[in-house]
């Protein structure tokens, strides 16, 4: 990613994860229009509501969790780049991953949703929105995960131009 100051850089790292956070939610927002505009049934109304939330909760802890363990190894990798703007573009490429996993694991549950039409899935929509709100990407959280030291530190966690 080009940037010239390190704001910028969070500015466009904030616009992107905002935008990907968005996206799901606006489908969703669709969906439900056409369900209540077309009076659509579900395709499997018979399914056990238990067994279903079981088995999506299983695999959206199952896909979060190797992202997780991929990210790492990711930012481990990252962390040992020579150049404050190297360890930074590592980093946003890694961030953008983490996010478009998330909006897949958003777009599993609809899918699902489509499918049975059960109303509790609406809040189950929002635990992969929650986790990315949790790992949004503050500067104090760059400077943890790329494990940064004295100047770089201080430059990404004050948002500074300069040593």
């Amino acid at each position: 990613m080009k940037f010239s100051s390190i704001n910028e850089y969070f500015y466009k790292m904030y616009s992107y994860c905002f935008a990907l956070m968005l996206i799901p939610v606006c489908f969703l927002g669709v969906i439900h229009l056409q369900w209540i505009l077309a009076d659509l049934q579900p395709i499997f109304s018979d399914l056990n509501q238990e067994l279903t939330f079981g088995i999506l909760f299983l695999v959206l802890l199952l896909i979060l969790t190797i992202v997780h363990w991929y990210m790492q190894s990711i930012l481990r990798k990252a962390s040992k780049e020579f150049g404050l703007g190297l360890k930074l573009d590592n980093y946003f490429k890694a961030i953008i991953i983490r996010y478009a996993m998330n909006v897949v694991c958003c777009f599993i549950v609809i899918a699902v949703y489509m499918l049975t039409q059960f109303e509790l899935l609406n809040a189950f929509f929002f635990l992969p929105l929650l986790w990315m709100m949790i790992q949004f990407p503050t500067s104090k959280k760059v400077c943890k995960e790329l494990k940064l030291k004295g100047d770089e530190k201080e430059m990404v966690l004050y948002k500074k131009d300069k040593f």
